[in-house]
């Protein structure tokens, strides 16, 4: 815990630099993390991965903790992050199928 990574993200001519720290991790099931977003505040992101048969289930849960971003949180917002999480998650899957041996059924083990 307390682990963070400093980054920056560009958008158009503007820089925002910013870190994101865990705050819990249990290995192998459990990421915790607080994101900063600057003047926006700070974010709680927690993954966690559960067995699901031969495979895996992933689930994602964010939500604004602090600053403007709290305020305004609604259903709209966490629709555009459930689009978000599922385009990172579909992603991810690619990744894992392609470095993960594939059994004889022809599915990747997880």
């Amino acid at each position: 815990m307390g682990s963070s990574i400093a980054y920056c993200v560009k958008v158009g001519p503007v820089k925002l630099r910013n870190k994101t720290v865990v705050r819990v991790c249990d290995e192998g099931t459990r990421l915790e993390l607080e994101a900063y977003a600057g003047p926006l505040g700070t974010a709680r992101i927690a993954i966690e991965v559960r067995p699901w048969g031969r495979s895996s289930l992933v689930i994602i849960d964010e939500h604004p903790l602090r600053g403007p971003s709290a305020a305004v949180h609604n259903s709209l917002i966490d629709m555009m992050l459930m689009v978000r999480h599922r385009n990172m998650l579909t992603r991810l899957a690619k990744v894992v199928e392609r470095s993960t041996p594939a059994s004889s059924n022809g599915r990747a083990d997880a």
